[in-house]
């Protein structure tokens, strides 16, 4: 149950327009029915609509910089970035200092990744207007962004101390607060979240995982049985239930939710491994064994299932089966020390004695258990014994076929 590296983007906000004094203008009341027609459709997410009244109303009315503010909203929200930046430009041309369109030219640099860029334009729009808590808000997730959580943190309080009811503030500051293990105070702003939106489905997530990481299981599984309320189909939801009620030995529930966590997305290998484990503790081993090769089918690289499985076909009896499983795990992480072991111990037991020594070789140079090391190495000496006589009397059968048993 890995806690997700979160960014909330802040989005491009139509905000109550300030009242801006106009030149002397001969079609006010035309240049305003289109203004009030764009916001009407900008209010539907009717875009095109929209911006074309807003065009409309800064073609009978060139300086107005409300209409031009709309349509550098609707040129972001159709994904004309070029268009926006222009139109907010010319939000700048007549008000210099308009915080909106400062704002919204800083939030377009920032998703172009021009964070140079964005960092002045939020930097002059909270200089603009000090009471401008979404300026803060998306100048701390671009310090995030570069790492400069100490700004980042400062600029989401700031944010929060002028606006305490911003839901993404309090999840982006509390997953922040949650990195640098002050998990209670994350806990909080992750409540807060949730308490201004229902819907704040990262929220749970991470509530979720900050729960669990404290050790409180209880509280960490309402969470994400809350959030499966707002989420049905969350197949990680599912999974980390399964995990959580595994842990505290509900196993039919767990059994439930990893095949939930399935339906809800077969390619998640989690669940399959998750489930083939419980399967693996309940001692259905047919069952284990079929999840842990879909899991090997689907992911070649999955080491946990390699080694998992060279456990189960130890224990069925199936020692070649335990010995391959092993060698494709270490051909994948030739550091897998567990591997080794295990491995030299089943190749000792069916007298395979180079190739046991070799494991327990590999185990002693990657080991850093001192207590094994020095129990195996009494091993490797008994072992170079018995090879070397069996060499002496020419019953070693090498792979390259120079000798045979």
């Amino acid at each position: 149950m890995r806690p997700l590296k979160l960014i909330v983007i802040g989005l491009l906000m139509l905000t109550a327009a300030c009242s801006w004094p106009h030149q002397f203008d001969m079609h006010p009341e035309e240049a305003e029915r289109h203004y009030q027609r764009g916001l009407a459709f900008y209010n539907k997410k009717e875009y095109h609509r929209a911006l074309d009244e807003y065009l409309q109303a800064t073609n009978v009315r060139h300086n107005y910089p409300e209409a031009w503010l709309g349509s550098g909203l609707c040129y972001a929200r159709i994904q004309n970035p070029v268009g926006a930046e222009d139109a907010f430009k010319q939000v700048l041309s007549y008000v210099p200092e308009y915080p909106e369109a400062i704002y919204n030219l800083g939030i377009l640099y920032f998703e172009q990744k021009k964070d140079d860029l964005a960092i002045a334009h939020l930097k002059r729009a909270i200089e603009a207007s000090d009471a401008y808590p979404r300026a803060y808000y998306a100048f701390g997730v671009v310090h995030e962004r570069r790492n400069q959580e100490e700004e980042a943190e400062a600029a989401y309080r700031k944010a929060l101390a002028l606006n305490p009811d911003l839901s993404e503030v309090h999840l982006n500051l509390g997953r922040l607060l949650q990195k640098q293990q002050q998990r209670n105070e994350a806990i909080g702003h992750y409540k807060d979240a949730i308490r201004i939106n229902p819907d704040a489905l990262l929220a749970y997530h991470n509530l979720g995982i900050a729960y669990k990481d404290q050790g409180l299981d209880s509280l960490a599984i309402e969470t994400f049985e809350a959030g499966l309320v707002r989420q049905p189909d969350n197949a990680q939801w599912h999974n980390n239930l399964g995990v959580l009620y595994q842990k505290n030995t509900r196993f039919d529930e767990a059994l439930g939710a990893y095949h939930k966590s399935i339906e809800a997305d077969s390619t998640l290998l989690n669940a399959h491994f998750n489930l083939a484990v419980l399967h693996d503790h309940q001692g259905r081993y047919p069952q284990a064994i079929k999840r842990y090769k879909q899991v090997i089918d689907r992911d070649s690289t999955y080491k946990e299932a390699y080694f998992n499985l060279g456990v189960l076909y130890k224990e069925a009896g199936d020692l070649n089966g335990a010995v391959e499983a092993y060698r494709h795990l270490t051909a994948l992480d030739s550091t897998y020390t567990n591997a080794y072991f295990n491995m030299g111990i089943i190749l000792q037991e069916i007298e395979q004695y180079p190739d046991a020594l070799s494991a327990f070789n590999q185990f002693v140079y990657y080991s850093s258990d001192a207590l094994l090391i020095g129990q195996v190495r009494q091993v490797i000496t008994w072992l170079e014994q018995v090879v070397a006589r069996q060499e002496e009397q020419g019953k070693i059968g090498w792979k390259d076929g120079s000798k045979t048993q």
